[in-house]
Formats: structure tokens, sequence, C-alpha cells
């Protein structure tokens, strides 16, 4: 009977301490989830221009608590732990250290994939050299590499986004170049369309992923001087905008689809630059200020004022177009 009892004691014992374990873990987890709920809130604040990154580095204080709190659980908790690494680059890139926020985001990506940073750093080669304006050899992933990624795609993803901006911003264009690039097969690995014309079939998550990814490669294939690859980007970009409406600003899109009727124009690709400017005076009257917002109205006003000058600027091209008999045809109705 003793041996029995002590049995039945050790075994109620054990079934207590797991269930305070799993009680603890519980409590950890719902403790992380309040913790990154907070760090969200806080990283979105507009903070006075005195100090204006006071709100995300209290977010950044926060991650960095929810970071030691699983630091020695990677295997447990790993996805967590690349999670909290990719906002917490996020964050460090937002408020321009880019040294760490380079740290954190390569930290992300080298826990799935060691080997790809390497291969990015070999690639990318010297941005100072004489070829730095080349085109670098496009990244090809394994499929053991697709298959980590697949398993956690958002947070990597972003966190190539992340990268591919980092090293834009650090004037670093080819690499920044291969992780957009990277990026960019992931979205097709992911079978995330660019087809603007059914953006409810997709994750929103994912389209707003690659949205960003197109963006980028348009501003990275720029500064390389690839204009007709960066063009055919900002279109994409464009268009995923007006459909999914993701980071959607009417008068910044307006802007940005003038500078592509300019590349249109220089071109002399008169009927698509005729259909940007006319979808930018569309976009520009359907914005309705309200009689406070002064600034939203005199920056509308500005735009309409471009947007007179590039109207005019298309009847000069064009009438030179007539004369040096490239063109002949109407103009554009304006």
């Amino acid at each position: 009977r003793t041996d029995r009892h002590q049995i039945e004691s050790v075994s109620m014992a054990a079934q207590v301490e797991r269930d305070s374990a799993e009680v603890e873990a519980a409590e950890e987890l719902e403790t992380l989830s309040d913790t990154l709920a907070e760090a969200e809130r806080l990283s979105l604040v507009q903070d006075p221009d005195g100090e204006p990154f006071k709100s995300k580095y209290q977010a950044l204080r926060l991650l960095q608590r929810a970071k030691e709190l699983l630091q020695g659980a990677e295997e447990e908790h790993g996805r967590d732990l690349r999670d909290l690494q990719r906002r917490i680059g996020a964050l460090h890139l937002a408020t321009e250290d880019f040294a760490a926020a380079d740290e954190a985001l390569t930290s992300c990506i080298t826990m799935l994939a060691p080997e790809l940073v390497q291969r990015v750093g070999k690639l990318s080669g010297d941005d100072e050299a004489e070829d730095a304006q080349e085109l670098p050899p496009e990244i090809v992933l394994g499929d053991q590499e697709l298959q980590r990624f697949r398993d956690e795609l958002e947070t990597v993803w972003d966190c190539l986004n992340l990268l591919g901006l980092l090293w834009s911003q650090r004037d670093r264009p080819r690499r920044s170049l291969l992780y957009l690039l990277v990026a960019e097969r992931l979205s097709v690995d992911a079978d995330v369309s660019n087809d603007t014309r059914a953006p409810s079939d997709g994750d929103p998550r994912l389209l707003s992923l690659l949205n960003h990814t197109n963006y980028y490669l348009a501003q990275v294939y720029s500064n390389l001087g690839q204009l007709n690859r960066a063009a055919k980007y900002i279109q994409v970009t464009l268009e995923q905008q007006l459909v999914t409406r993701d980071s959607f600003s009417p008068l910044e899109w307006a802007k940005n689809c003038m500078g592509l009727s300019d590349f249109c124009l220089m071109q002399r690709r008169f009927l698509e630059t005729s259909k940007c400017l006319q979808a930018s005076r569309h976009i520009i009257r359907s914005v309705e200020g309200d009689a406070g917002e002064e600034e939203e109205t005199m920056r509308k006003t500005s735009l309409l004022a471009d947007l007179d000058k590039r109207w005019a600027s298309v009847a000069a091209e064009l009438l030179q177009a007539v004369v040096d008999k490239e063109f002949d045809a109407e103009l554009p109705v304006v």
C-alpha cells in the first residue's frame, strides 16, 4: 500500500507540475500577445517633431523584453523569435538605425537560411566598382529553402522587403535588388498574382507584401538606370494600389502616375502618356478636401498645375514627332 501510495503521490506531483508548466506557458503566450499588440499600437503613433521616435523607442523596449523572455527557447519558440526579430528590425529601420536594423533582419533570415545572406553579400559585390550599375546574377532558391520560407511566408517576405529597403537607403542598390528578387520569387512560389482584375481572390496581407516588393523594385531599378524595368514595376504598383487600396494615398498616387507619364513621354509613347495623365487628373479631382485642410488643398492645386504643364509638354513633343515624321496622328484629348 505504501508503494502504491508513493507512486500515486509521484504521479499526482508530476501532473501538477505539467499543469503548472502549461499554465505558465499559456500566461507567457498571453503576455507575448499583449506585448506585440501594445508595441504595434506604439509603432503607429505620430510623435511631435521634437521627439519623432519617442513611441517607436517605447515599442522597441517592449519587443526587446519579449525577446529576452523567449531567449534560450529557440526550439520551442523559434517562429515567435523570428517574428520578433522582424518587428525589431522594422522599428530600427523606421528610427533610422540602419546597423541595428540590418542585424535584426539578417538574424531573422539567417535562422531559416544561413547561406542566403552569404550569397547575397558575395553576388552583390562592391557598389563602388566600375560595374556597379550592372545587374547582379539572380539567386536561385533550392527546394529546401523554399519549403522553410513557405512555413513562415509573411515573416520572411516582409523581412526581405525590409532588407531591400534598408540597402536601398544605404546606397547599395545591387544588394537591395537581390533581396527583393528573392521576395518576388516567393510571390511566384506562393502564387500571389499581380492580376489586378481579381484582388479578392488573394490574401490581402500577401497582396500588400507584393505591392511593397514591386514598389521597392521600381525604385532600385531606377537607381540602377534600368528605366524600362522601373516603369514596369511602377505601372504594376499603381494598378494594384487602385484596386486593393493598399498604402493608397490619392494625391501621392497621382504624383507617381505623372512620374510614369514622364518616362512614357521620353520614349514618345504618347498613348500611354495620355492615359497616365488622364488617370492622374481623375484621381486628383476625386479628392474632396475639408475646409480646414489647407495643406492638402494647396497640394491638390499644385498637382493640377503640374498636370497642365505636362499636357503642354505632350503637345509640344507630339508636334515635334510629327515634324520628325515619327508620328502621324491627332493630339490626345486633354
